[in-house]
């Protein structure tokens, strides 16, 4: 089984903490898990799940939207999550911000590799 270290934005942790599902983050861990190359990719590398809500009994189209960004070997960013009740899908401005964000993830990822002599 592949491991990963999920790594956090600000912007996610906010969104999920006032989500108040206690299980969600291990839910999105697990589903990244069996399915790293997500269901929906984006510009950038970005890629899109559905996650089902660990509290309310809908199964994924009825719980959440997480975007991500998979750095090899191990590293998972999580960017955005989205909760299908309160919308179905990003704008085109907020797919805007979240490439914006993986771009400034790589290259903070590249300096990072520089400094460790990767």
């Amino acid at each position: 089984m592949r491991l990963f270290h999920f790594i956090q934005v600000p912007v996610y942790t906010k969104i999920v903490d006032g989500f108040k599902e206690k299980e969600l983050q291990r839910a999105v861990e697990e589903e990244i898990i069996k399915n790293p190359d997500g269901g929906s990719p984006l510009k950038g590398g970005i890629q899109k799940i559905r996650v089902h809500s660990t509290e309310r009994p809908e199964g994924k189209s009825g719980g959440y939207r997480i975007w991500f960004f998979v750095d090899e070997p191990d590293h998972v960013y999580l960017f955005y999550a989205l909760d299908k009740h309160d919308a179905e899908n990003l704008t085109k401005a907020q797919e805007k911000v979240l490439e914006t964000m993986v771009l400034e993830a790589k290259a903070e990822m590249k300096k990072e590799g520089k400094k460790h002599g990767r």
